[in-house]
């Protein structure tokens, strides 16, 4: 009889980049307004587009049917699932969103249903753009893009700075230059 063998050990997992323990960094709390305003807008043009659909069903039709669905029930279905869903979104969205700048790495944190955790080595990092748009500018909010080495755009946003945190993140990542330790 053989000897019951012991399941295979996994692989062992890297530790993940080291640096001391960071405070995550929230967003500014008025990207929680810029969002609900974008949700809102949202659902605005699907209840119009929803009304513009069954305002010409209606007047279309060549007569009463039994199977007709009552006016208004599907703009109220398309503006309750594809405009009010993500109204209900926006905070918890804006809890979930954090990052923080480590020795080594930018930890970016987002997500609801789909959650993701993303580490970018910092001397990956070439440049950092800080962009806004008007409703960002609106709510004196600034969006930071991070730029790596050998990628096409940007392989991270965060959304929703002041625009002096995103200075200071700016500067936090790539400096005043002459600091370059890994030869490029």
């Amino acid at each position: 009889m053989s000897e019951p063998q012991s399941p295979p050990t996994p692989p062992e997992v890297p530790a993940p980049l080291e640096g001391p323990v960071v405070p995550r960094q929230m967003l500014a709390p008025q990207v929680l307004k810029l969002w609900f305003v974008s949700a809102g807008i949202w659902a605005a043009v699907v209840l119009l587009i929803g009304a513009v659909a069954e305002f010409f069903i209606w007047f279309n039709r060549s007569g009463p049917s039994p199977a007709t669905i009552p006016l208004g029930v599907i703009t109220a279905a398309a503006v309750v699932l594809l405009g009010g869903v993500p109204l209900l979104l926006v905070p918890l969205s804006y809890r979930k969103w954090s990052y923080a700048i480590r020795a080594k790495d930018v930890l970016i944190e987002s997500g609801v249903i789909w959650r993701v955790r993303r580490s970018i080595p910092r001397l990956r990092v070439q440049h950092v753009d800080i962009k806004s748009g008007p409703l960002d500018r609106w709510m004196g909010v600034v969006q930071v893009d991070l730029h790596t080495a050998g990628s096409l755009g940007a392989v991270a946003s965060i959304p929703g700075l002041a625009p002096a945190a995103a200075e200071e993140l700016r500067e936090a990542l790539v400096g005043a230059g002459g600091e370059d330790t890994d030869g490029v």
